[in-house]
C-alpha cells in the first residue's frame, strides 16, 4: 500500500517515535554513537528501552542538504513496512518533521559487505552464503513478495555497501530511498526515469536511455558478485589501478584467466566446480543484452549450486576433476562408453560427466578443428574427444543403464518378494485368525459390528475396552496367540514399501531398454564406431530380454494384495493393501499395550492378595508370639543403632 497524501500517511503512525526518545538513545547524536554515513546522511547506534527491550538499533539521520528529502524518507517507510523478508533490513520506526527525517532500523552489527571484501574473516563458504541471502532478498522484491501479491520493486542502488551483515553474517538488503515500484499488472516492467545510483554498479543501458527494469538490479548484483570473488571494490579498484573493473573481470572470464584476479587468500580454497558455477552466473548478470541476464530467482539457484559443490567434494562438476578421481584420461573415458565397460567408471562419475557434455554451440565452434589441441585448453580437448563419438550422451546413458540394470531389477523383485511374503504370513497365521474370531464375537456382544466390518470400520479407532476384553478373554482361555506378531516377520518391511514407486521404477527400466534398442539400430550408420560397442549392446539387450519378466511378477503380487483385503472382508476398490498393513501395525501396537495393562492388573491383584494373606496370618498368631516378634525387631534395631560402624 503506497500512500499518496498526508492523510494516508497516518496509516504508519504506529511506527512514529518521539524525537526526544531518539536523542536520548543516541546521546543526542554524539560522535561516540556514530557508526557510518554518506551522502544520504549519518548513522548512529542506540537503545530505545521502551521500543526495543534494550536491543541496539540503527538510526539513519537523513541529510536534507544532500538531496535526501521527504520523498526518499517516505519511500523507505512505505517499502520496509510492507515488505518483510529475512534478507531485507527491518524498519522499526521513524521520526519526520520539516527539519528532521530519521529512520530506525534493526542493527546490523557488522555494517556493510564492502568492509570485508579483502578480509580473511570471510571464507568462500561464508561469501557464498551472504550472496545467496542478498540474491534472495532482491528476488523477493522483484517477485512482489512471497506470494506475488505485492507490487514488484526495483531497488535501483544495489551495491556491496547496501548489503548489511548482522552478528551471524546474515545478509540484509538496505537503503530503499531510490527504489521504484514497477508498474502493476505488466509482465515487462520498464520505468523511464532519470538515471540515479552509484557509479560502477549502474546498468549501462539505464545510464544511456534512462529506462529502468529489474535486470538493472541484476547487473548491479553481478558487479557485487565479482567484488566478492576478487576481494575489491569496483570503484576503488579503478581509482587505484587505473582500470575499468567490469571490463577487467569480463575479459579475464572470457580468456579463462579469472584466477589471476581472485582474492589471494581464496585462490587455493575455491573448488573448481564451485568457481565454474559462480563465475558463469556472475558473467551472465553483466550481459549487455538485458534479455540474456538471468532472473534473481535463477541467480539464487545457481549460487546454491555453487555452495553445494563447495561443501560436497564428491559432487564433481569439472570433467578433469571427474577423470582425476579414477586416474584415467579423456580418451579412456570415451573408450569406456564405446565398449560399455563398467569396470572403469561408476554411476556418480557418469552422472557428473553427463552434466558437462558440450553444448551445440561448443560443438559448432570446434567443428573441423585440426590445430594444436593444447591451444584450445582442457575444455576444448574434452569437446574434441566427445566429438569422436556420435550421440555420446545416449551412449553414456547406456553405460549407466548397464551398470545399474541388475541392481535395479534385484531391488524391485526383492521388494515384491517382501510384499508377497507378508501377505502369505498374514493369511496363514492361525493365531491371527483366532484373534479375529474372538474379536468379532466381542463386537457382536457389544452390538458394534460383525466380522464383515471388522477391520475397516472398527480397527481404525478400536475401543480400549474391546481390546482389553479381547486380551483378557485369551488370557482366561490360556490362548497361545499373544505373540502372534512374531509370525509376521515381513510385515514391518512391507508396510514401508510403496508399490506405485516400484511400478514407476519398472516403467523407467522398460523405457531405457527400448532406447537402448533404438541406439543399437541408429549406431549401424555411425561408420567408424567400434564394433565392440555393437557386440556389447547386443549382449546387454539379450540379457535384459531373457531376464524374468517383471510384469507377471507384478500381476502375481497384485492378486496377493487384493486377496489380503478380501481376507479381512474389505473391498479392494475401496481399501488398499497399504491401508491393511497400516491397520495391522496399529492393531499390533494397541494389542501389545493391552498386554501391558492386563499384566499390570494381574500383578496388582497378586500383590493385594499377598498383602491380605500376610495380614490374616499375622492376626491368627498367639498374642505372646506377636509380642516376642515385636520385641525382637526392636532389640535388633537398637543393637544396630549402637554398634553401627562409623
Amino acid at each position: 500500500m503506497k500512500p499518496t497524501s498526508a492523510h494516508s500517511q497516518t496509516h504508519y503512525d504506529h511506527l512514529r517515535i518521539r524525537l526526544a526518545d531518539i536523542k536520548k538513545a543516541t546521546d543526542d547524536f554524539s560522535k561516540d554513537r556514530h557508526i557510518g554515513g554518506g551522502g544520504f546522511g549519518e548513522v548512529y547506534r542506540g537503545e530505545l528501552i521502551n521500543h526495543s527491550q534494550g536491543q541496539t538499533l540503527a538510526f539513519k539521520r537523513l541529510n536534507r542538504k544532500h538531496g535526501q528529502g521527504t520523498r526518499e524518507l517516505w519511500n523507505e517507510i512505505y517499502m520496509l513496512s510492507e515488505y518483510k523478508h529475512p534478507n531485507i533490513v527491518s524498519l522499526l520506526g521513524f521520526y519526520e518533521d520539516n527539519i528532521e527525517g530519521i529512520l530506525v532500523y534493526e542493527y546490523a552489527s557488522r555494517s556493510g559487505l564492502d568492509l570485508y571484501l579483502d578480509k580473511k574473516e570471510l571464507d568462500w563458504r561464508q561469501r557464498l552464503t551472504i550472496c545467496i541471502g542478498g540474491a534472495s532478498g532482491l528476488a523477493y522484491l522483484h517477485s512482489g513478495g512471497a506470494d506475488g501479491t505485492l507490487q514488484k520493486i526495483i531497488h535501483r542502488d544495489v551495491k556491496s555497501s547496501n548489503i548489511l551483515l548482522d552478528k551471524e553474517w546474515n545478509a540484509k538488503i538496505s537503503d530503499f530511498g531510490l527504489s521504484k515500484f514497477a508498474p502493476a499488472n505488466k509482465n515487462i516492467s520498464i520505468i523511464h526515469t532519470g538515471a540515479v545510483g552509484t557509479l560502477g554498479y549502474c546498468d549501462p543501458l539505464y545510464l544511456e536511455s534512462g529506462s529502468l527494469t529489474k535486470e538493472s538490479d541484476v547487473y548491479s548484483f553481478g558487479v557485487v558478485l565479482f567484488e566478492v570473488l576478487c576481494g575489491r571494490l569496483c570503484i576503488r579498484s579503478a581509482q587505484k589501478h587505473g582500470e575499468n573493473f567490469i571490463e577487467l573481470v569480463k575479459t579475464s572470464y572470457e580468456q579463462q584467466t579469472l584466477i589471476n584476479i581472485v582474492c589471494h587468500h581464496l585462490q587455493h580454497e575455491i573448488r573448481p566446480e564451485s568457481m565454474k558455477v559462480y563465475t558463469e552466473i556472475a558473467y551472465q548478470c553483466l550481459n549487455k543484452n538485458r534479455k540474456e541476464r538471468p532472473s534473481m530467482n535463477s541467480i539464487v539457484e545457481e549460487l546454491k549450486k555453487a555452495l553445494d559443490y563447495q561443501l560436497s567434494p564428491n559432487k564433481a562438476y569439472d570433467p578433469e576433476t571427474i577423470l582425476s578421481q579414477r586416474k584415467i584420461n579423456l580418451p579412456h573415458m570415451c573408450n569406456a562408453a564405446l565398449a560399455l565397460d563398467s569396470s572403469i567408471v561408476d554411476i556418480d562419475q557418469l552422472n557428473n560427466l553427463l552434466k558437462v557434455l558440450p553444448t551445440s554451440e561448443e560443438l559448432d565452434m570446434l567443428k573441423g578443428y585440426t590445430g594444436d589441441k593444447k591451444m584450445v585448453g582442457e575444455r576444448g580437448q574434452f569437446i574434441l574427444e566427445c566429438m569422436k563419438i556420435p550421440r555420446i550422451e545416449a551412449k553414456l546413458q547406456l553405460l549407466k543403464l548397464r551398470i545399474s540394470f541388475t541392481n535395479q531389477i534385484n531391488e524391485i523383485t526383492g521388494n515384491l518378494n517382501i510384499i508377497k511374503e507378508a501377505t502369505t504370513e498374514i493369511r496363514e497365521s492361525i493365531k491371527l485368525a483366532s484373534i479375529m474370531k474372538e474379536y468379532d464375537q466381542i463386537l457382536q456382544r457389544n452390538q458394534r459390528g460383525h466380522l464383515a466390518e471388522l477391520w475397516f470400520n472398527n480397527i481404525r479407532k478400536p475401543k480400549e475396552t474391546d481390546l482389553f476384553l479381547l486380551y483378557k478373554e485369551g488370557d482366561e482361555k490360556n490362548a497361545a496367540w499373544f505373540d502372534f506378531d512374531k509370525d509376521l516377520v515381513n510385515l514391518d518391511a512391507a508396510s514401508k514399501i510403496k508399490i506405485q514407486d516400484l511400478r514407476e521404477s519398472k516403467s523407467t527400466i522398460v523405457k531405457e531398454v527400448k532406447m537402448a534398442q533404438q541406439e543399437l539400430d541408429s549406431s549401424y550408420s555411425d561408420g567408424g564406431v567400434s564394433p565392440e560397442f555393437h557386440e556389447a549392446l547386443k549382449t546387454f539387450l539379450y540379457d535384459a530380454e531373457q531376464h524374468p519378466s517383471l510384469t507377471n511378477f507384478f500381476n502375481s503380487v497384485d492378486d496377493d494384495t487384493k486377496s489380503l483385503v478380501k481376507y479381512f472382508k474389505g473391498d479392494p476398490k475401496d481399501q488398499s493393501f497399504t491401508e491393511v498393513l497400516g491397520f495391522m501395525m496399529v492393531f499390533i501396537q494397541l494389542f501389545k499395550s493391552q498386554h501391558d495393562a492386563v499384566e499390570k492388573e494381574k500383578r496388582d491383584r497378586q500383590m493385594e492378595a499377598d498383602r491380605i494373606r500376610k495380614e490374616e496370618e499375622f492376626a491368627a498368631e498367639p498374642v505372646i508370639l506377636k509380642v516376642f516378634v515385636l520385641l525382637t525387631v526392636a532389640v535388633l534395631k537398637t543393637f544396630d543403632l549402637f554398634f553401627k560402624p562409623l
